[in-house]
């Protein structure tokens, strides 16, 4: 994938976590702040995307089977389209999706990096999710100056 006139415009962070002794889901946890990364961080973080997706990398093409409209694809076509406001809190539905989707014990939880920008020529939308274990070192930390 060709990823040029790249740029990530909105990211927010929810937290996952791992089924419980039990088996039992245990509820994410919901941000309702958007992440607001310092231009280091940003250029960091966009060009992680771009080894992760853009040509020459080893990115894995997926088909995802379910189709029905409270299913990944359709809530992704109603958050692209949605101002702020309804994006952080639509987002979530995300990290609920993966919640479910994660039905061992073993899957341990993290953080689901829900971010859209825009990309190429023409400027066209994209919508991006990440999860990012904790083992990986990602975890959410919000400064207390910036926020």
């Amino acid at each position: 994938m060709h990823l040029h006139n790249f740029s990530v415009n909105r990211i927010i962070i929810h937290q996952v976590y791992k089924r419980d002794d039990d088996g039992n889901k245990v509820n994410p946890t919901q941000s309702h702040e958007f992440t607001r990364f310092k231009q280091s961080a940003m250029d960091e973080f966009m060009l992680r995307v771009k080894d992760a997706l853009g040509e020459g990398s080893k990115a894995v093409q997926m088909e995802i089977v379910e189709q029905s409209d409270k299913d990944l694809p359709k809530i992704i076509d109603n958050i692209i389209e949605q101002g702020d406001e309804n994006f952080a809190t639509s987002s979530f539905d995300v990290a609920r999706k993966l919640t479910d989707a994660q039905q061992r014990k073993s899957i341990p939880g993290g953080i689901v990096v829900v971010f859209s920008g825009t990309q190429g020529s023409q400027s066209k939308k994209f919508f991006g999710i990440i999860k990012a274990e904790v083992h990986s070192g990602y975890e959410k930390e919000v400064d207390e100056n910036t926020g």
